[in-house]
């Protein structure tokens, strides 16, 4: 994000992801956002989303913030 930020000259970015589940199927999903500043208006673009099911062994050993980071690395190398 850094060399984006010099690259492009972008005065503001940042990295979100949301998480959501699908009511109809119970699908629990996770999407990565990137938001910038750009002519005076924020920019907003989904990069991913993707299915969010972190396995048994996943959940109990790792505090919510790493496994969430964990996945959203995953995500981003994919794309």
């Amino acid at each position: 994000m850094r060399e984006a930020k010099q690259q492009y000259n972008i005065p503001f970015m940042s990295i979100s992801l949301d998480l959501t589940q699908n009511a109809v199927q119970n699908k629990k999903l996770i999407g990565v956002r990137v938001s910038y500043v750009a002519s005076g208006s924020l920019k907003s673009w989904n990069l991913a989303v993707r299915a969010f099911n972190p396995t048994a062994n996943e959940v109990p050993s790792k505090l919510a913030s790493n496994l969430l980071i964990q996945w959203m690395i995953a995500i981003l190398e994919e794309i």
